[in-house]
């Protein structure tokens, strides 16, 4: 079985490998490497059903996108990243990475994500906006700005329900989906 191979948790959709990758990284601080960004974004894209929002089990088909989500941290109800690691992994790793000969065709999404605090309106504008500063850092590194669309989901998908601040911090992300 494909660890990459597309599959719905928790309202979204991740792969089952990402998503203990996801919380690997959350847990431990680790930012993913050009290696491990490159395999998750190269890999084919695929056909996936997602759960129904009910008790009945139902789903819908939906395309899944290669994708890898990223845990940064941002200063509370900012666009400002916290640590310089993260904006030198930006700029090095994630702009290498969008700038590689493999992925000069292709156009990349730069989703954001909020914690469940906050109204939707609020948290989908914050989303919008910390998305928007990470393009404006990998453009700063070289990435062609019309390779980078940003978008901000706000809570719409969260990874864990929980009200504990490691729980919000595991939503708090940003989502690199190749297009």
């Amino acid at each position: 079985m494909n660890p990459f191979a597309p599959s719905f948790r928790t309202g979204i959709l991740l792969a089952p490998a990402l998503a203990a990758f996801i919380a690997q990284t959350t847990l431990a601080g680790k930012l993913p490497t050009a290696e491990e960004m490159t395999e998750a974004l190269a890999r084919e894209e695929g056909s996936e059903t997602r759960g129904g929002s009910g008790d009945d089990g139902r789903g819908v088909a939906v395309e899944a996108k290669p994708a890898i989500a990223v845990s940064l941290h941002f200063a509370y109800d900012s666009t400002e990243l916290v640590s310089a690691e993260e904006k030198q992994w930006i700029a090095k790793t994630a702009a290498t990475v969008f700038k590689s000969p493999r992925f000069a065709r292709h156009t990349f999404v730069v989703e954001g994500h909020t914690d469940a605090r906050g109204t939707h309106t609020y948290n989908l504008d914050l989303s919008k906006r910390r998305a928007e500063s990470i393009r404006t850092l990998l453009i700063a590194a070289g990435v062609p700005p019309e390779q980078l669309r940003a978008i901000g989901k706000g809570k719409l998908e969260l990874l864990t329900q929980g009200a504990t601040e490691a729980d919000h911090q595991k939503n708090r992300r940003v989502v690199f989906l190749r297009e």
